[in-house]
């Protein structure tokens, strides 16, 4: 079964109990290695009190006692699916250990349009989300992550854009500036 690998499924906990995480700590290196995730980017070693707590119903779902050698071990018994579950548990217990998000919050509104206010999130550091995402989420543009390749074509064709479009007025060219120099960062940051 399953659950000797993952946690038994009946809950929506979204916190774990001290001693589970106790039980996992000594398998966080292994369990990195099994997923392909690098051990460096869990750096928390000590329980967080936004993730851990004293009660909780069943805990959050997440890598059971037993991790297996690789993950054919789990693809034989559960298929492909049972990777994925497993996988998918294992990155997101693991996140609970990486560093913080952290980004540049810019928020903004038209003189027109005072009501709507537009905000972008700017990347400083990935932290958590480099345990989260699979590289190929990071590296093709999924989950608004961006690439370098994807960030620099978007640049230019923006860049393009805004400088044949004589039309546009003072604050659209704020705006679009601000969007630009947001993927510029995001190429500095994934360089």
């Amino acid at each position: 079964m399953m659950q000797k690998y993952v946690s038994y499924p009946r809950t929506d906990d979204s916190t774990i109990t001290t001693p589970q995480f106790e039980a996992l700590l000594p398998k966080l290196d292994e369990i990195c290695n099994v997923i392909g995730v690098d051990p460096s980017l869990v750096t928390h070693r000590l329980p967080r009190a936004s993730h851990v707590v004293d009660k909780a119903g069943h805990g959050a779902n997440r890598p059971g006692k037993k991790v297996p050698k690789d993950l054919n071990e789990i693809r034989m018994q559960f298929g492909d699916l049972g990777v994925e579950i497993y996988t998918t548990l294992a990155r997101s217990y693991l996140a609970m250990c990486g560093e913080d998000y952290i980004y540049e919050q810019h928020k903004g509104h038209l003189q027109l349009a005072p009501e709507y206010t537009g905000t972008v999130n700017i990347p400083k550091s990935l932290g958590y989300k480099k345990i989260l995402l699979w590289d190929n989420e990071i590296d093709d543009g999924k989950l608004g992550i961006g690439t370098t390749a994807t960030a620099k074509s978007c640049s230019s064709t923006f860049n393009e854009t805004v400088s044949t479009n004589n039309r546009m007025d003072k604050k659209t060219n704020w705006r679009n500036t601000m969007l630009v120099q947001g993927l510029r960062n995001w190429i500095q940051l994934l360089s």
